[in-house]
């Protein structure tokens, strides 16, 4: 399973990312920033059976960004990589490749 982080600007679009991500995803931590890391099981899900402390607190969390740390085997819940990245990694590999090209050569 790989580790990855996603931000979203309010709790609502967080419950709706949440909703379509189902049971493929295993959340590690919430944050949000000026509040504490909320952990598994403490989810900003608004349901009619939380407390009041909990609905109150989430609905005045809209206002900052909300951070959540998550495990998933799903590749299709991982974040997109931009061309940049893919660029990036294909120049390291070329470049470590002729660096051996270049001491095999030399070695012999």
């Amino acid at each position: 399973m790989s580790t990855f982080t996603k931000q979203f600007v309010s709790a609502d679009e967080y419950e709706e990312w949440l909703r379509g991500a189902g049971e493929r995803i295993n959340v590690l931590s919430i944050t949000n920033p000026g509040q504490s890391v909320f952990k598994p099981r403490q989810l900003w899900i608004r349901n009619p059976g939380m407390p009041t402390e909990v609905q109150q607190s989430s609905s005045s969390q809209q206002a900052g960004a909300i951070t959540v740390k998550y495990q998933t085997s799903d590749k299709t819940l991982a974040p997109a990589r931009g061309k940049n990245t893919n660029l990036i990694q294909g120049a390291a590999i070329a470049v470590a490749c002729f660096a051996l090209f270049l001491l095999a050569i030399f070695e012999l």
